[in-house]
């Protein structure tokens, strides 16, 4: 299962990151200057992420799952999705 769970695990990251650098790139387009900068500093917290991983478990920390819930809504939001409550 080790293999199996890091190959899904890192086809995770790898997509949540991809996503997210194409909703920076669609929100530069249309102008919406701030969640581009939203979608960089999220970028920039996947490479700490990533970065950390190295030397800890990270998936316990509420930091981490702030992270994918966040990356999660700004790839909605640049797709021009509101929130469901809203």
């Amino acid at each position: 299962m080790g293999v199996v769970g890091l190959s899904v695990n890192l086809a995770f990251f790898a997509l949540a990151i991809a996503a997210l650098w194409r909703a920076r790139r669609r929100a530069r387009r249309r102008g919406l200057e701030e969640w581009r900068d939203f979608a960089s500093a999220l970028l920039a917290l996947w490479a700490l992420f990533l970065l950390s991983c190295a030397t800890q478990d990270a998936l316990l920390y509420i930091r981490t799952w702030l992270l994918f819930g966040f990356t999660a809504r700004a790839v909605a939001a640049s797709r021009g999705e509101r929130p469901a409550d809203a």
